[in-house]
């Protein structure tokens, strides 16, 4: 039986067992809420919502100039695992060029802005 409340479907697409959840709480708020909303995304139906809620949380992580400038090998060790493994061709792609948390999160987010272009292309066609 699936459990929607501990251990929801969306949350748990990757091969590898490591749900968001552990690795937003390594993350903080702003960049955890952001991965959060990524990681569900292809999964939940509303694709193009939760994309714009991710961007939402890095431009107020911006605003509040809370850049991931110290690195925490713990979270970023987790990011790489469920990244890789999971079937969310986001988190893959923007896993595959960084070298830090920061670069991740700037790559996925000009990777979502990219994609969200391409679902209201797909919604107007």
């Amino acid at each position: 039986m699936q459990d929607n409340v501990n251990h929801p479907q969306h949350y748990t697409q990757a091969s590898v067992y490591v749900e968001p959840i552990n690795i937003c709480r390594m993350l903080g708020f702003n960049f955890g809420n952001m991965f959060k909303y990524v990681a569900r995304a292809p999964f939940k139906g509303h694709e193009k919502e939760d994309l714009e809620k991710a961007m939402w949380y890095y431009q107020d992580a911006k605003k509040a100039s809370s850049h991931l400038a110290k690195h925490n090998p713990r979270a970023w060790g987790a990011i790489c695992v469920y990244s890789c493994n999971s079937k969310n061709d986001l988190l893959k792609d923007a896993v595959k060029p960084s070298n830090s948390i920061g670069e991740f999160f700037v790559y996925l987010a000009h990777m979502i802005e990219l994609r969200i272009i391409h679902l209201e292309e797909n919604a107007s066609a």
